[in-house]
């Protein structure tokens, strides 16, 4: 057994190294036992396996719920989460060469007696940036991942599932152990976590209370966190790993900004009289302290400007050096060399500075390239999928109407993954400002207005140059400064494959273009709703003289007509059905505006409003019509109808339209007690009421010829006097002559001549549907 010592960057990020080799990562070095390596590579096989089967879980997940477009959305958003954990840990595996590289970068880096104490105070600053960096993503991490848990134990353990056919939302449990069965397919427990959360916790909750009461399950919530725990992980650690060689870089160049001035004085030392020169060369140790009794700084004269007339009184170099010399190491004067008279030791120190400020300022450019090579696609493959996923994320924003779990899980989403791209590009920001410019251009289009501001104007490698007292150093320290201050005119900076540069100005173009999609989604929804108004005009008088008895509309030809016979006014008239259960309420609209029947019965849970325009008599009407379940009673009054929602606008209705089963004659007892309670509530001078006995392909003859039919019909007719239309919702009989009389009752009220009335109705029989004149749906 063999164990190995780490050194340079390794040993800095060791802790990273080994959170990375428990995650996954295929990371096949520096191991301190070289005897588990074998054990660890069937560990990373396992996972990468594990991971790649629960993303194809996602993607079949995703196609199988791709009829509705929350889930839709919700499944996409879970696959590109979880796109970042495959791609950074395949990513890993394939570029592992350039990485072990830009780890290896620095294992011997130059050094030099004179500036080892400041070399050493920067890399510990570096090492504790850098563990506290960690130590924040982990926290934020398993918080994530608990939160995302936890979550879906919050609300009804349903699924909403809605009918293609008719539109109708139903809920159903899910996940159930035990006694309860599984009621939804088509997700694995590993991307339960993602999808439930974004749907707001309607999907695969019950999963997640079952297993409370489960020990399995109880163990399936545990490796289920942490899974999700693992996952995020592996993204999460190599975004720590390049953000901790950024802060490893600019610790690095505040390191050579730091040096910069006592390296002109040490130059200066060379070819100028400096007093007390040997001081500088002394270290600082318990024994012999440096500067003791620091000269005290001179008064300049009266009105006159002199404080560069004792430099050490402005910088002290006091902690600058750690190698001890002797007190008089520099205060031989005899044959010593330059104006100084400094020893071949001390002047070989201070020439080998300016060679240990430039080879290192190399050593960091090679550094910073290398760690652009190693990470550069990876940026960019993460910035794309992150603007797709922050701007389907804005989108699900806007349906955010209350304080709920549904509004938690979108903006954490939200948070969370600007939070990934923030770490990002505050780290990759800060590199361009330590290394070159001295001041960082955040521009952001606030319509056609860009701001600027302006960071640290004094933090750059050149301002530092320039500041240094350069005009008092040798021929060869001005050589070097103007070296430097033409170098550092490019500042380096990490790339995403030369497609970007990681800075605050990506951020904000991340935050431009999720804003320019989200718009054009919202104006993408509005031309729909626009398109849906256009096409859903129906002309019942063409439907009529056509004498079909499906539901059909003029294409898009029609516009000539239009121009022939313009309808010349526009009116809302808000329309609501009332009836008991299984009367086919429902399946009348449905009929009506879209042409379809559904033959599974599925009862009305909630409102649901419809807005169809249809056209009689050359005048145009846009129908409100609002399909209620069954209600208890009519509300006596406006307060009732604001404090429960399924009253909402009844007593405001233009018209009403009660339905009743034809087969089932006690359904209309219900309805005339509720017309009662309509009267009684409200005035219903100049509100039409339309009664409809459905099902008549289900009435049989001996039914029809019956004396309790009869006198329906006379007390609707005669006593009640109002409109009386009987159809078929499933043969699509009459269902047009139903809302061919609710509008020419709301014309009689209005005052205008009724149009004329059609021929009869064709005999009662389906009718397949023409696809050619059927009407438009968006």
């Amino acid at each position: 057994m063999m164990k190995f010592k780490q050194q340079g960057l390794v040993a800095d990020l060791l802790p990273n190294i080994k959170l990375m080799k428990a995650t996954g990562h295929f990371l096949f070095n520096y191991y301190t036992d070289s005897s588990t390596k074998h054990i660890h590579k069937i560990y990373c096989i396992v996972h990468l396996i594990l991971v790649l089967m629960q993303f194809g879980f996602c993607g079949i997940n995703l196609m199988l719920e791709s009829d509705d477009v929350d889930d839709l959305t919700a499944n996409t958003i879970t696959m590109l989460f979880f796109t970042h954990c495959v791609v950074k840990l395949i990513y890993f595996a394939v570029r592992s060469k350039l990485f072990y590289r830009t780890l290896g970068v620095w294992n011997n880096p130059n050094s030099h007696p004179l500036f080892a104490e400041s070399n050493a105070r920067y890399h510990q600053k570096a090492i504790k940036k850098m563990r506290i960096l960690l130590l924040i993503v982990m926290v934020i991490t398993v918080l994530s991942a608990i939160s995302w848990t936890t979550i879906t134990f919050i609300g009804d353990s349903v699924k909403k599932v809605i009918d293609p056919v008719t539109n109708e939302s139903t809920y159903v449990e899910v996940y159930v152990f035990g006694d309860c069965r599984k009621e939804n397919s088509g997700t694995s427990h590993l991307d339960w976590v993602g999808s439930s959360s974004v749907n707001g916790c309607d999907n695969n909750i019950g999963y997640a209370k079952a297993c409370l009461s489960d020990k399995i399950g109880k163990n399936l919530i545990a490796s289920t966190c942490f899974c999700l725990d693992t996952k995020v992980d592996d993204a999460n650690l190599l975004d720590v790993l390049f953000c901790s060689w950024l802060v490893f870089a600019c610790e690095q160049i505040q390191h050579l900004k730091n040096i910069m001035k006592p390296l002109m004085e040490f130059s200066a030392t060379l070819d100028t009289v400096v007093p007390n020169s040997g001081e500088l060369f002394k270290a600082g140790t318990p024994e012999h302290p440096r500067d003791p009794d620091p000269l005290p700084l001179s008064t300049p004269p009266q009105g006159e400007n002199m404080l560069d007339m004792d430099l050490r009184g402005i910088y002290s170099n006091r902690t600058d050096f750690t190698t001890t010399f002797r007190p008089t190491a520099g205060m031989t004067f005899n044959g010593g060399v330059g104006p100084n008279g400094l020893t071949k030791k001390q002047e070989m120190l201070v020439r080998s500075a300016i060679k240990y400020w430039v080879e290192r300022h190399k050593h960091i450019v090679r550094l910073v390239t290398a760690i652009g090579d190693a990470y550069g696609l990876a940026l960019l493959l993460h910035m794309l999928t992150t603007t797709i996923t922050l701007t389907l994320l804005a989108y699900q924003a806007t349906k955010i109407h209350a304080v709920d779990t549904y509004a938690a899980s979108v903006i954490g989403y939200l948070v969370y993954s600007l939070g990934q791209v923030f770490m990002l590009c505050i780290f990759g920001n800060r590199l361009i400002e330590e290394s070159g410019l001295d001041h960082i251009s955040i521009y952001s289009k606030l319509g056609n207005r860009l701001r600027m501001a302006v960071l640290n104007p004094s933090s750059s490698v050149m301002e530092a140059a320039y500041s240094c007292h350069w005009y008092d150093g040798s021929e060869e320290a001005k050589t070097f400064v103007q070296i430097v201050c033409q170098q550092c005119q490019k500042a380096m900076s990490i790339s995403g494959a030369k497609f970007f540069t990681v800075s605050l100005d990506l951020f904000a173009s991340v935050l431009g273009a999720m804003v320019t999609y989200f718009m054009v989604l919202v104006q993408l929804k509005f031309l729909r709703h626009k398109l849906y108004k256009w096409f859903i005009e129906l002309d019942l008088d063409y439907l009529e003289r056509r004498g079909s008895e499906t539901i059909t509309c003029e294409n898009a030809e029609s516009g000539s007509k239009e121009e022939e016979s313009p309808a010349d006014t526009l009116d809302r008239v808000k329309v609501v059905f009332l009836g008991a259960p299984r009367v086919g309420k429902s399946s009348i609209i449905r009929q009506f505006v879209w042409s379809e029947f559904c033959e599974e019965y599925k009862p009305t849970e909630r409102r649901e409003t419809f807005y169809p325009s249809v056209v009689l008599a050359d005048r145009l009407y846009e129908l409100k019509i609002t399909d209620l379940p069954m209600i208890p009673y009519f509300p006596v009054s406006s307060h009732l109808e604001w404090t429960d929602f399924r009253y909402y606008g009844l007593r405001s209705a233009n018209a009403y339209v009660l339905v009743f089963d034809l087969s089932n004659q006690d359904t209309f007892q219900y309805i005339r007690t509720l017309r009662e309670q309509i009267y009684e509530a409200r005035d219903m001078r100049g509100v039409p009421l339309l009664v409809v006995g459905n099902k008549q392909d289900e009435l049989s003859p001996a039914a029809a010829s019956a004396s309790r039919y009869r006198d329906i019909v006379n007390l609707v007719r005669k006593h009640w006097r109002c409109g009386y239309v009987e159809c078929s919702a499933r043969f699509n009989c009459r269902v047009v002559q139903v809302f061919r009389e609710l509008m020419k009752s709301i014309q009689a009220v209005e005052g205008r001549p009724p149009s004329p009335t059609p021929a009869p109705s064709q005999p009662l029989r389906s009718h397949p549907p023409d696809t050619s004149e059927k009407c438009i749906l968006l």
